[in-house]
């Protein structure tokens, strides 16, 4: 018994005092709720489909959910025409047959086919559990409703994920939240939130590009399991969002041969491994769905949105692709919304977004003495805007000859994340708190407000 006065009296024990919640847990806590936030209300205000393929998506998780996979040349399943029709789509709607009406697929835009079944099947088998096990729970749920809201959950794990990354970077927590909250507020990323698409892991295989680069930059290289691994998973959501993974690769080569020209040959190898073991893995998964679902398509298929947005190459692909190789930096100025979650402000917050954007590697690249680990974000960003109209303009050129009139910044999405670090890192550096809490927590809001009807 001690003998101070501090001992428990009468059969009483002093109470133990209650332990702290980490102020990153709550601000944690913020982001999952922000997207979940973002994902519902725009799931429910904005029932009609989106007119990125929403339909051929919704059909590709309906199917995996009864248990097969589509293949070119499939038709939409008759529930998925029925929600095609009862929904309506903004930019078709006078093209669709009236809802209830039992109309064939033919009577439906691209012949009620689905001319997406070539992307791999990740994102919707997750999307299909969600779909199953939510039925299985509340019983007569919108299967669309459920799917779409699982975009919430890539984006809540993208959000805490990309705060993570920041603070790793020993990043204040205010610019940090600011940082996730911005990436949120990208009318593209909450639009994916929203509906379903394989565009909506893309935020989340950015923060895991990031999160491979932020560890072969401070140890060197990251190894080539997890990174391989990691990367073949990315490319299992959709080819295309593996664009982070490549500009990440991109840049540890750079490095590599700086630590090769510089001696440091054992450095210099755990980093080319680690970018091949990504390069590899990215191109083992195309290679290999693309013949999977080559053996699976009708015979003599031919995609009916084919030359849509396309067109023929004449002779060596220099004037056509010379316009577009800038298309992807900015990012945020290339989206589409519903009528009923648009406001006059969501225009507004893609510009402010687009110019700080724009500037981010460049600022990055200014600020940051070489040596700094924190210039090989800025660096990473930069090259990924610049090789994403490239490698979307090659892989039309060898696959069939034509090119993108248009590359649309969609296909870049998982370069968000990059691009925001590396804005992110240039605020902190500056002490630039206020500011950045100002256009990250104010975009978001905003985003939010118009989503919810009320601008």
């Amino acid at each position: 018994m001690a003998l101070d006065g501090s001992a428990a009296i009468a059969g009483q024990t002093r109470p133990t005092p209650a332990r702290r919640v980490p102020a990153d847990a709550w601000l944690a806590a913020a982001l999952v709720m922000l997207a979940l936030l973002i994902s519902a209300v725009g799931t429910l205000r904005a029932p009609s489909l989106s007119a990125f393929d929403e339909a051929t998506h919704i059909d590709y998780v309906w199917k995996l959910a009864h248990g097969r996979v589509p293949f070119g040349g499939d038709v939409l399943a008759p529930e998925v025409l029925q929600e095609w029709s009862c929904r309506s789509q903004d930019n078709i709607a006078d093209q669709l047959p009236p809802c209830g009406s039992d109309a064939p697929a033919s009577a439906y835009p691209a012949a009620g086919q689905n001319y997406n079944a070539f992307h791999p099947p990740l994102y919707y088998a997750t999307a299909a559990v969600g779909v199953r096990a939510v039925g299985a729970l509340a019983g007569d749920v919108s299967f669309v409703t459920v799917a779409r809201l699982t975009g919430g959950v890539w984006l809540a794990l993208a959000l805490v994920g990309l705060y993570l990354v920041l603070r790793s970077w020993r990043v204040s927590p205010l610019v940090a939240v600011s940082g996730a909250a911005a990436l949120g507020a990208v009318p593209s990323v909450a639009h994916a939130a929203s509906t379903v698409t394989n565009d909506a892991p893309a935020a989340l295989c950015g923060v895991l590009a990031l999160a491979v680069l932020t560890r072969a930059v401070r140890h060197d290289g990251a190894g080539w399991l997890v990174p391989g691994v990691v990367a073949l998973l990315v490319a299992s959501t959709k080819v295309i969002n593996s664009l982070g993974f490549v500009a990440v690769a991109l840049v540890l080569l750079a490095l590599a041969v700086g630590r090769a020209r510089a001696g440091r040959r054992r450095a210099a190898l755990r980093l080319t491994t680690t970018s091949l073991s990504i390069l590899v893995a990215t191109a083992v998964l195309y290679f290999l769905w693309d013949t999977v679902q080559d053996g699976r398509r009708l015979a003599g298929w031919k995609s009916p949105i084919a030359g849509y947005h396309t067109a023929p190459v004449e002779g060596l692909p220099v004037e056509e692709w010379l316009p577009t190789l800038l298309s992807a930096v900015g990012l945020a100025h290339d989206y589409w919304l519903q009528a009923s979650v648009a406001s006059f402000i969501v225009p507004v917050v893609a510009r402010a977004l687009t110019v700080l954007f724009t500037a981010a590697p460049f600022a990055s690249l200014a600020l940051f003495e070489r040596g700094d680990g924190r210039r090989v974000v800025g660096w990473a960003a930069l090259a990924g805007a610049v090789a994403a109209p490239a490698v979307v303009q090659l892989n039309a050129y060898v696959g069939s000859g034509t090119y993108f009139v248009h590359v649309t910044s969609r296909y870049a999405l998982s370069l968000v994340p990059l691009t925001v670090v590396a804005l992110a890192l240039v605020a902190d550096a500056r002490r630039w708190r206020v500011a950045s809490a100002a256009v990250g927590l104010g975009a978001a809001a905003l985003v939010v407000l118009s989503f919810a009807g009320a601008l």
